[in-house]
């Protein structure tokens, strides 16, 4: 049994070792498309529009927040604002330490007492899925619209554009039927049966949750949009749609921590340097989003993490 699971984690080592290669090969050629002494050219001729990123910022975090709050609402969870602020904000940097931004749970549940972190748990999940379908979503939509980046597919035809349609429907299914499924399975289990009242008893929790997350994708989206205009850009809805595409993209690229730092950069700079023609705009932009939008939060998180089980009900 122990020499099963030594022979796991061993197996499991090499595949992240593979596909870290993997991201870095592919992040290798991207760089490799920038000039570098153009880095030298690049300035912000925009200084309204990176006051409004950071403006933007606050909306971002105000919509994970508010699907934060949600959460314990509809667990009835009570306690003080400073701990769901604490809460909120070690779970950020957990998330940020964890891949594909998934682990937000683990700064969140020593917050709280130990019958409630399971719930906390699986609910923050579905709150992540949900961001995933965000996702999804708009670069799916893109697609119908402008068609696939002509870095990926020349053409993209009716049967594709059809194919797209039956997705966009089907991923809401499955979200709203995650929760049933879930409940099914677990339906033994006491904890699942506190959560599947609750949620109903307070109405439209996953249809909140979904909507917060599409704000959200919307909002981080135009940041990434304001900044390569803050750097001279010109504009262009296409170009909000490709940015569409790139986070479709990197989401669905596995990541191992830091908030898939050198994945976007390296998507983005494939998808946009065509549209652009300014490789090192696009990486400058996309280092500046990941500051902003994960570096600086996981920051403020540092003093907030913890492993204790201190109580701290009100």
């Amino acid at each position: 049994m122990l020499k099963s699971k030594k022979n796991k984690r061993v197996l499991l080592f090499f595949v992240k070792l593979a596909l870290f290669i993997c991201v870095g090969y592919f992040f290798y050629l991207q760089l490799r498309k920038i000039k570098w002494d153009g880095l030298n050219q690049v300035s912000i001729k925009s200084y309204v529009l990176i006051f409004l990123v950071f403006i933007l910022l606050a909306f971002n975090l105000l919509m994970e927040w508010l699907k934060w709050k949600n959460t314990l609402r509809v667990l009835s969870v009570k306690v003080r604002l400073r701990v769901e602020i604490q809460s909120f904000f070690a779970g950020i940097l957990s998330g940020f330490l964890t891949p594909n931004l998934l682990g937000n749970f683990i700064g969140r549940i020593f917050y709280f007492e130990r019958r409630e972190r399971i719930a906390i748990t699986f609910l923050t999940l579905i709150s992540n899925s949900a961001q995933f379908v965000a996702s999804t979503f708009f670069g799916l939509l893109s697609i119908l619209f402008i068609g696939l980046n002509k870095e990926l597919l020349e053409e993209t035809n009716s049967g594709v554009k059809v194919l797209i349609i039956v997705l966009i429907i089907m991923q809401f299914i499955v979200f709203f039927l995650l929760f049933k499924i879930s409940g099914w399975v677990f339906r033994s289990k006491s904890w699942m049966r506190k959560i599947t009242l609750a949620v109903r008893g307070k109405g439209f929790y996953l249809l909140q949750q979904l909507f917060l997350s599409l704000a959200r994708h919307a909002i981080f989206s135009f940041q990434y949009y304001f900044l390569l205009l803050a750097f001279g850009l010109e504009a262009d809805l296409k170009l909000l749609f490709y940015i569409w595409q790139l986070f479709l993209i990197s989401t669905l690229i596995p990541s191992f921590w830091f908030g898939k730092l050198f994945i976007r950069e390296s998507v983005a700079i494939w998808i946009l340097t065509p549209l652009t023609g300014h490789p090192e705009i696009v990486l400058l932009a996309s280092i500046m989003l990941w500051l902003m939008n994960q570096g600086l939060p996981a920051l403020i998180g540092v003093p907030y993490f913890k492993l204790s089980n201190r109580r701290v009900h009100a």
